[in-house]
């Protein structure tokens, strides 16, 4: 068993790969498209920390990742003892990004990858604080065969952090409804581009807040060039996004959001910010009083906010979790729980996010029970089909009265729009034409 632990202080090559080691690269002919890379490997800048650890047959190697202040990338490639690609073989979430103090300032997410390497991001929770982060490996387990591929390499960002500018920005919104949202600054680096801004409350929109679940609201924006063409959308149905992902952080001022995306081209062409609207949890009384046993005959609606739900049977059963999880052997077999399942479909004018609508259920002699939904949801045509779980309800009551406690209300009555300013070109992309990125990826118009 051979392991690697590098030292932090080890320097790093910078490296532009032959044609052979592209082959399993994330710059090979078949990995996602991705503009913001493309303009760091342009620069130089896809650094290779020489990682080659082996364990009980699988070697995993590092030589590319790109970094700077608004995300890193890293291209991992996993191989068995005959050389043959080994992709999603770990759990990508055993790789940490931290700072100088050892604390993680990275919230990652899976990259498609491509057929020889898997390629991941890691946006920043918060400012970076130094020129070097410091990028850890804490796997132990390879598809079903435990070992150590541990191991941890200094990331230097002084070169990206010479090509990034700041465009501080006064932009400010109020809607109707009383949402304050000002924009603060746009950061362009070398592989994408910081969008900030913070959102704000009124007294009385706080007042309709369960607490703790202002962060749970989510901005609909998009980013559109001279003609309205739309180059990336947040938080929408269009399919066209080039958000690399988002974090948000509690301040005096209120909840500062960070968008980072994998390129916005403000700095060639005309760009425009556009909101469509936005979601945030409020509390509500909205009810619907059923009948479990006349259910097959006689369905019963919730109306309440432009939202319905149709109820249209009823059973009591075993925990259809509990089942589940004994069936995927996360659980032994165990005294069965019971839970009352209620058939529904519906269709919503609101957001219906299972994760932020909140609903309860009460029998007929008072007691309370929670409520899981379980099923699909449509985005785009915004309906529900599936089942509501009412934990623990081990009878068939009378009736029973459920409630929608918390609501995930959609807002669209909103107009507001402006211009980014014309950023500053990086040094050596002045005569890029990212234009051509795009028109890989944008349906026809």
């Amino acid at each position: 068993m051979q392991n690697a632990h590098l030292n932090t202080s080890r320097s790093l090559i910078y490296a532009n790969p032959s044609i052979a080691e592209i082959v399993r690269s994330m710059f090979s002919s078949d990995a996602e498209l991705d503009p913001g890379l493309q303009q760091s490997r342009k620069l130089g800048l896809i650094q290779d920390p020489g990682i080659n650890v082996s364990s009980h047959g699988y070697r995993i190697q590092v030589n590319e990742v790109s970094a700077d202040a608004s995300r890193l990338t890293i291209a991992v490639k996993v191989t068995d003892r005959f050389g043959k690609p080994v992709l999603q073989g770990f759990n990508w979430e055993q790789i940490s990004i931290k700072d100088e103090r050892g604390n993680e300032i990275g919230l990652g997410r899976f990259g498609s990858g491509n057929s020889g390497v898997d390629v991941f991001t890691y946006i920043y929770k918060g400012e970076l604080t130094s020129p070097t982060i410091t990028v850890e490996s804490r796997i132990d387990k390879i598809k079903e065969t435990k070992g150590n591929w541990k191991f941890s390499f200094p990331v230097d960002l002084t070169q990206a952090d010479s090509l990034t500018t700041v465009d501080e920005l006064n932009e400010h919104y109020v809607t109707p409804e009383g949402l304050t949202i000002q924009i603060d600054k746009l950061t362009h680096t070398p592989s994408g581009v910081k969008f900030e801004l913070t959102t704000s409350l009124s007294q009385q929109a706080r007042n309709k807040v369960p607490a703790n679940m202002e962060e749970m609201q989510k901005l609909m924006f998009h980013f559109e060039d001279e003609q309205g063409n739309i180059i990336s959308q947040v938080n929408g149905m269009h399919s066209i996004s080039m958000l690399a992902g988002a974090t948000s952080k509690r301040t005096e001022q209120g909840i500062h959001w960070v968008y980072t995306f994998i390129d916005l081209p403000y700095d060639s062409q005309h760009v425009k910010m556009v909101l469509d609207g936005y979601s945030i949890p409020e509390k509500s009384e909205g009810s619907v009083v059923i009948y479990p046993s006349r259910l097959n005959k006689e369905n019963a609606v919730f109306s309440n906010s432009g939202d319905k739900v149709w109820f249209n049977a009823f059973k009591i059963t075993q925990d259809p979790d509990q089942q589940a999880a004994i069936a995927a052997g996360v659980i032994e077999n165990q005294e069965a729980k019971s839970a009352g399942v209620v058939k529904i479909k519906g269709k919503y004018m609101n957001i219906a996010n299972p994760a932020v609508d909140q609903w309860q259920a009460i029998d007929d002699k008072g007691n309370k029970y929670p409520i899981e939904f379980r099923g699909t949801r449509d985005l785009d045509k915004k309906t529900l089909d599936g089942s509501f779980i009412i934990k623990g309800l081990s009878y068939t009551p009378t009736k029973l009265t459920l409630i929608r406690s918390i609501i995930d209300r959609y807002y669209s009555d909103v107009q507001w729009s402006f211009d980014l300013p014309k950023g500053k070109p990086i040094p050596g992309l002045e005569n890029n034409e990212p234009i051509k990125y795009w028109e890989d990826i944008l349906p026809d118009r």
